[in-house]
């Protein structure tokens, strides 16, 4: 080691060792970071959450790895259970029927104009998935879409996106079909939210790989409209949403840090997702109270 080096190395060791310094390690490249760094500035590794017990006025919700990924995969697992159960049986979607109508609008979904009679379906059909089939092709795309997500933005955001994105998507759709339009659901448009995020990141960025993931991304929804009966509006109303999400995330100096407010209201969006779902599944017991009287 040079004279140079061992000095360089001596003074990291004594800028962590000192009690007036937070500075942080990197575990896996060695570099120095800031105080409330959550990623490496280096080598761009996670450093977990300062002194092992979350950053200071941080809460714990959403700052683990994944974690918003989880409870928005959870959530959809869990309100496709109360689907099956609603329908009495489990909905494969590959050979045969998907989900009646009355289990999907009983578990969240829309049909026509309901979504504006009873707004929180705009929220609730988000995580509503009319078969097996749908729900894993969807889940399958929010593991991938969301733990890139929060590698870059943290997970608080990845919740308010893919909830204001599918609220915008199904809104549109209904707006587009009116009260007669058919009965819909899904992720699906929060996903193509995530795209749209994406893609406005890097094209503002000037990224030259923005045009040829467009490009993909823009035949992947011309193969699904075609193949399968899919919400194109509703996929469409996501993406310009999302398009609006990614200019302002690609004005952010640093993307992977996030305010207080930012997780105020990732939790009030989460509650809001939950009691959506629940109002749901009330008024399906309500109105079946009424028919038995």
């Amino acid at each position: 080691m040079t004279v140079v080096g061992a000095a360089i190395a001596g003074a990291r060791l004594l800028l962590v060792a000192s009690p007036m310094s937070r500075a942080r390690l990197c575990p896996s490249c060695r570099q120095l970071n800031g105080p409330e760094e959550v990623v490496c500035f280096h080598c761009g590794k996670r450093l977990g959450r300062p002194g092992g017990a979350g950053t200071r006025g941080e809460w714990s919700v959403f700052s683990e790895p994944l974690a918003a990924t989880k409870f928005l995969v959870g959530l959809c697992v869990v309100t496709f259970a109360f689907l099956v159960l609603i329908a009495g049986r489990l909905p494969i979607g590959l050979f045969g029927p998907s989900a009646s109508q009355q289990a999907i609008l009983g578990a969240g979904g829309i049909a026509g104009h309901l979504g504006f009679i009873q707004p929180w379906r705009l929220l609730s059909a988000n995580f509503v998935h009319l078969s097996l089939l749908h729900l894993g092709m969807n889940m399958y795309a929010l593991v991938s879409f969301g733990k890139a997500f929060e590698e870059r933005y943290r997970g608080a955001r990845l919740v308010v996106v893919y909830a204001v994105t599918g609220i915008c998507g199904f809104a549109l759709s209904s707006l587009w079909y009116g009260p007669f339009g058919p009965t819909t659901a899904g992720g699906s448009a929060s996903l193509f939210g995530l795209i749209g995020v994406e893609i406005a990141v890097l094209a503002l960025r000037r990224d030259p790989a923005a045009k040829e993931i467009f490009y993909q991304y823009l035949f992947m929804a011309v193969a699904l409209a075609v193949i399968m009966p899919v919400n194109n509006f509703a996929h469409l109303g996501g993406f310009l949403a999302g398009l609006v999400f990614g200019a302002i995330l690609s004005r952010l100096k640093h993307p992977s840090e996030q305010g207080r407010v930012t997780r105020s209201v990732a939790v009030i969006v989460a509650a809001f997702a939950l009691v959506s779902i629940a109002l749901s599944l009330v008024n399906l017991m309500f109105w079946r109270s009424q028919l038995t009287v």
